[in-house]
Parts: C-alpha cells; sequence; structure tokens
C-alpha cells in the first residue's frame, strides 16, 4: 500500500535517529504478563525457587521410575534382612539339637543362611545403585527444570544494536525496554532510520511491532509486519538481546 504525504511528513518530523514509544503504555504493567505459563521467579527467594525446581523434577517420569527402583530395592532390603535373620536362629537351634541328623540339619540350616547372606549382600549392591541411578536422575530432572525458571530485574535494558541492508546501506534499529515487577512494562526504539524509504516502513512498522512486543508475554516472539521484515527482523534482534540483558530466557 502506497504512503500518503501525510505519513512521508509525520516520519520525516521525527527527527534523525528519533525514539519510538507507545507512550500511553510507558511504565503500565503488562496485563498479558499475568498468563504467562513460564516460571517467572521474580520476587521469589533462592529457597521458594529451588523447591519449585525439587518439585518439577520429582514429577519427571525419570525420577518417578528411579523412585520406584529405590523403593523396590528398599523392600527387597528389608525382607532380606529379615530372613536372615530367621536363617541365624535357625542355625542356632540346629546346632543346640543333637541326635543322629545334627550334622544334616546343621548343614542344611548353614547353607540356607549363606544363601540368604549373598542375597542380601546382592539386594544390598542394587540397592545403592539403584539410589545413585536416583541421585544423577534428579540431578538431570533438576537441570532441565531450572532452564525454565528465571529472575528478571527490573530497570531499563537497551538491546544490542541490529541493523540490516537496504540499497547497500546499513540501517540501523536498536530496542529498548522497561521491566517493572518482573514483567516488560514498556518498549520504545530509541535509535532507527526515519530518511528515505527504509523510513517510511519504519513510521508504520514500529507502532505495531511495539504493540506486539508488549503482549508478547516478555518474549520476542513478535509476529512481523508485512512488507516490513528486515525492519520486523531487526526490532526483534534487539529486543531479544534486551530481554536477555534484563535476565528473560532465550
Amino acid at each position: 500500500m502506497p504512503l500518503s504525504r501525510r505519513s512521508v511528513h509525520i516520519a520525516g518530523a521525527l527527527g534523525a535517529l528519533a525514539p519510538l514509544a507507545v507512550t500511553q503504555l510507558a511504565l503500565a504493567p503488562n496485563a498479558s504478563a499475568a498468563t504467562d505459563p513460564r516460571n517467572n521467579d521474580w520476587g521469589q527467594t533462592a529457597d521458594q525457587i529451588a523447591a519449585e525446581i525439587a518439585a518439577q523434577a520429582d514429577e519427571t517420569p525419570a525420577v518417578v521410575a528411579a523412585v520406584r527402583t529405590v523403593t523396590n530395592a528398599q523392600h527387597q532390603v528389608t525382607t532380606l534382612t529379615a530372613a536372615q535373620s530367621q536363617a541365624k536362629k535357625k542355625l542356632n537351634a540346629a546346632k543346640k539339637v543333637k541326635g543322629p541328623a545334627h550334622k544334616a540339619r546343621v548343614a542344611k540350616a548353614a547353607k540356607r543362611l549363606k544363601a540368604t547372606t549373598t542375597a542380601l549382600r546382592n539386594a544390598t549392591t542394587a540397592l545403592a545403585q539403584a539410589q545413585s541411578a536416583l541421585a544423577a536422575a534428579r540431578t538431570a530432572a533438576r537441570a532441565n527444570a531450572a532452564d525454565g525458571h528465571f529472575v528478571p530485574v527490573d530497570g531499563t535494558w537497551t538491546g544490542a544494536l541490529a541493523s540490516y541492508q537496504i540499497e547497500g546501506q546499513t540501517e540501523p534499529m536498536q530496542v529498548r525496554i522497561v521491566v517493572s515487577n518482573g514483567h516488560v512494562s514498556a518498549v520504545d526504539v530509541p535509535v532507527y532510520q526515519h530518511l528515505g524509504d527504509s523510513g517510511q516502513f519504519n513510521a508504520l512498522a514500529l507502532p505495531t511491532l511495539i504493540t506486539r512486543a508488549l503482549a508478547a508475554h516478555d518474549t520476542a516472539q513478535v509476529a512481523g509486519v508485512s512488507g516490513a521484515s528486515l525492519t520486523s527482523l531487526s526490532f526483534r534482534q534487539s529486543l531479544q538481546s534486551a530481554l536477555i540483558q534484563a535476565g528473560f530466557p532465550l
């Protein structure tokens, strides 16, 4: 769609590399951030975050299966410990009973005790291995869970300077965000090209990109503006850099 003279005039009036922002949303809490499904831990203590991570890790299939294996191994050790104790009692009782079958009874009881002791030793080894496997599973699961947790830092963060090429010219783009109460509350563009064809596209696309960024749940997942793909890409790149600096995940 061709630009009107009014649109070009407005773009030119912004001044060289002038900041562009949706001022009515500046410093206002991002209402859509409340529905953010990710684990934004802003305002939580380290212990609270650790407890959440541990709880999430213990719900993973690998940890659940490892816990079941440990439980079964513990039951086996408990059962065999009782069996070993019983075998010892029977051996002692057999030794006390004299008679023609004395040696046979003692030998049988001793054999049973030996077998039970061997089984208990094997079960104890299996339990130790199961416990080690559980510890490893928990460590891996907690590391994976921790990747989804983050604590953003309130303040103003400026993204890296992005750029794109138009007819051999390098056009700059830089996004700045304000983080309040752990969420993005304002977005503006302190650096962008306002002259020429690129400036015309920017004047039309940037307000939409800013609005979409405020509704993007603290991410750089901002849909591009049709006909302004280069502006959209550079905007997202600089926005993501600002988010990372503020402590949001990739």
